[in-house]
């Protein structure tokens, strides 16, 4: 059994970087449960907060996780893009910035 952690405190927090990181966790979840549709959907929600909150790392990892997620061609073209913002950014490696920013197992 997959326990939850506890969420909603998080997402009671306000801000954008909460409700951001709350929803990531949510997709992590999902992923573990072998819900990758709705892991989707609450990671594409997790990178609205953060754009909302001008958290732009915080976007772009997780841009890239949903990629690697997504999978095929249109999950290639974000890893892509995530990689270009974080090299723009001065990250060297971005699947480990990636990895440490927005940890998100992968099924």
């Amino acid at each position: 059994m997959i326990l939850s952690p506890p969420i909603p405190g998080l997402e009671g927090e306000g801000g954008g970087w909460a409700t951001s990181v709350a929803r990531q966790a949510r997709a992590a979840v999902a992923v573990l449960r072998g819900e990758l549709r709705e892991a989707t959907a609450w990671l594409a929600e997790a990178i609205d907060a953060a754009d909302a909150a001008d958290m732009f790392m915080l976007a772009t990892a997780q841009r890239r996780q949903l990629g690697l997620l997504v999978g095929g061609e249109q999950g290639q073209q974000l890893v892509r893009c995530a990689d270009v913002a974080a090299r723009g950014e001065g990250v060297r490696n971005p699947p480990r910035f990636a990895a440490l920013l927005a940890a998100m197992p992968h099924g």
